[in-house]
């Protein structure tokens, strides 16, 4: 994080640097889907830890792009890099998947660890940013009102993965 922090620095002394540029990349938790057609920006994860940021460091200018895409897997997402990430050379990447690729089981797991590493690498060779790596995110397991009935259908597929203990196992 030495880089993120020396960008928030240089960005404080000299109002006329650009601002510290932060990409969130990720499935449909980092868009936002907070519940069935509707998108919730300002309480998404990026979303807060930029007003945390803010908060922390008053005379800094962050800019932050939320590059979720809703239903997106790691795979997916590396066909991505170019347009979401790299293009901004950001100085801080949060890279948030794992949920959709769960849905692999056990099995999945080592495409999805080769597909991390080459999103890693690709970061590394082409721009000076951070990377963090944020695990995959809880999912229920086991129905309850708050269940869309769209998503009703396919509700005991998307729990098996924490049922099972394969979302566990990815962390």
């Amino acid at each position: 994080m030495k880089r993120f922090f020396e960008r928030i620095q240089q960005k404080a002394l000299d109002p006329g640097e650009p601002p510290v540029v932060i990409v969130a990349f990720g499935d449909s938790v980092t868009q936002g889907a907070m519940e069935n057609g509707r998108f919730d920006p300002e309480n998404v994860y990026h979303r807060l830890l930029q007003q945390k940021l803010e908060a922390r460091y008053p005379l800094t200018t962050f800019s932050t792009i939320n590059a979720g895409v809703c239903g997106n897997s790691a795979q997916s997402g590396l066909k991505r890099m170019q347009r979401d990430v790299i293009r901004y050379q950001p100085d801080l990447v949060l890279i948030a998947f794992g949920l959709n690729d769960s849905g692999g089981g056990d099995a999945a797991l080592p495409k999805f660890e080769s597909t991390l590493r080459l999103m890693i690498a690709e970061i590394r060779r082409e721009c000076l940013a951070d990377i963090v790596l944020l695990t995959p995110s809880f999912i229920a397991d086991s129905p309850s009102a708050r269940i869309h009935k769209e998503h009703l259908p396919i509700a005991d597929a998307v729990m098996k993965p924490q049922k099972d203990g394969t979302l566990s196992a990815w962390q």
